[in-house]
């Protein structure tokens, strides 16, 4: 289902700009509450964590490391620093002993083999709360989303608070009123106005035989998308991954066709078969009301006769830009004798505010810039869908790059590692899932091989 609402510009791309003052957050008896006590961190307290290789998303990974370094109130990166909160900042030095293998191993995706491994200084900032705090509380508000107008929940790391986006002044009221009975204090909470998400369906939309990631792509409804990763199915064999709302009918395989070029006439054009493409849940995780998946994700199936795909390939476009301005409009002229080669052999679990991520979409090309939020519960405006844990990145998508690869680049080099599906977005930013929860909805970690 390609959803186009042009009375709203560009806002079938998800923002997450707020546009008023936050509230606050206040319990019944409007106290807040007391911090845990700070204790000492040991060297080695979390020397069998292997950030983004275990089974967990990140608000959890989060938790694990607050039970290994206590006052851990959160971690990102700005520009290229990392930043901690801590409760207690006078157990700044042990917790850098036990943080910096962590923070290497964040680092790690993107970096060129053979580079260095050194962990930049780690800047130490105030804490209020522990992350477990946080944690905890967040899980208690869980069904906010079913309420009118709620768009987003969020355990934020920068601003180490939980995070409530609605889009109007009623809700923000409404919300205020629901944290407070669920015992949330108020200085742990920010409520702001944000716009509602949209997904985003509608150079790199000519015709390449055996096609790539990144190219366009078109249903046979008409809709507009951008070919994600190819892969292998351990079960359903060769294929490709795009946006679920890119299908005929959004959640749920029904078959829908796809055509590399969008030529409905060409036979050769005729690229394969939506193959699986999970429904939607309901209760466990999922608010009130709501009904929810962990990525927004189709595998559709090449048919073999035509062609099989490049395994591990996406195209390299002429321009890679880190303007949130559309100004890679005009540079997404394709060289196809240049290529991205995919160099990871697992997903990670998990990525790191501040980070770099790029993603190469039909309509805007490659686009790059620092990874903004992460694992953010987001409602989809005008539907009951919420999108479980996703991520977003400042850097400029738009109509038609749903379904697009989203990827770390290796330094200057041309390998790739490759971590998610984009969706949505807004003028400045896209939203994307992990393809590791990709995985985890079509067959489990490793289900798919990407090159």
């Amino acid at each position: 289902m390609i959803r186009h609402d042009w009375s709203l510009p560009w806002m079938t791309l998800c923002c997450m700009v707020g546009i008023a003052g936050a509230v606050g957050c206040s319990n019944e008896e409007g106290e807040s509450l007391p911090a845990p006590e700070s204790a000492d961190a040991t060297s080695d307290a979390l020397q069998d964590f292997v950030w983004g290789e275990v089974a967990m998303n990140a608000n959890e990974q989060f938790a694990l490391i607050a039970e290994a370094v206590p006052g851990f109130g959160g971690l990102y990166f700005d520009q290229g620093q990392p930043v901690v909160h801590l409760t207690d900042l006078g157990v700044a030095e042990k917790a850098k002993v036990a943080l910096e293998p962590v923070i290497e191993r964040m680092l790690a995706p993107g970096r060129d083999p053979g580079g260095p491994a050194e962990v930049p200084e780690i800047r130490f900032e105030q804490g209020r709360y522990d992350w477990s705090q946080l944690f905890a509380w967040y899980g208690q508000i869980g069904d906010v989303l079913g309420m009118p107008d709620t768009v987003l929940t969020d355990i934020d790391e920068v601003k180490n608070r939980i995070r409530i986006g609605v889009s109007t002044e009623a809700a923000k009221q409404a919300v205020q009123k629901f944290v407070a009975r669920m015992g949330v204090p108020d200085e742990a909470c920010v409520i702001e106005l944000v716009k509602p998400f949209e997904f985003t369906a509608s150079t790199l939309q000519d015709r390449w035989w055996p096609p790539v990631a990144g190219l366009q792509i078109k249903n046979n409804s008409g809709g507009l998308c951008t070919l994600g990763w190819n892969a292998d199915h351990f079960v359903m064999g060769r294929g490709f991954l795009t946006a679920s709302h890119c299908t005929n009918t959004q959640g749920g395989t029904e078959g829908t066709l796809f055509r590399q070029a969008g030529n409905s006439i060409l036979v050769p054009d005729f690229v394969g078969i939506e193959a699986h493409d999970n429904t939607y849940y309901s209760g466990f995780d999922c608010p009130a009301t709501r009904v929810c998946r962990r990525s927004d994700s189709a595998f559709v199936k090449y048919h073999e006769p035509m062609t099989t795909g490049r395994l591990g390939k996406l195209a390299m476009p002429l321009a890679r830009c880190a303007s949130t301005v559309p100004s890679c409009l005009l540079d997404i002229i394709q060289d196809p004798a240049f290529l991205y080669q995919v160099a990871n052999t697992s997903m990670p679990s998990s990525l790191a505010v501040g980070i770099d991520v790029d993603k190469i979409g039909r309509t805007t090309g490659q686009t790059h810039g620092p990874l903004a939020e992460s694992c953010v519960d987001a409602s989809i405006g005008g539907t009951s869908i919420t999108l479980k844990c996703q991520y977003f990145v400042t850097a400029w998508a738009s109509y038609g790059d749903s379904g697009g690869p989203v990827f770390r680049r290796h330094g200057t080099t041309s390998n790739v590692d490759a971590v998610g599906i984009l969706w949505g977005g807004s003028p400045g930013r896209f939203g994307f899932s992990l393809l590791w929860e990709v995985e985890n909805e079509m067959g489990g970690t490793g289900a798919f091989a990407f090159q």
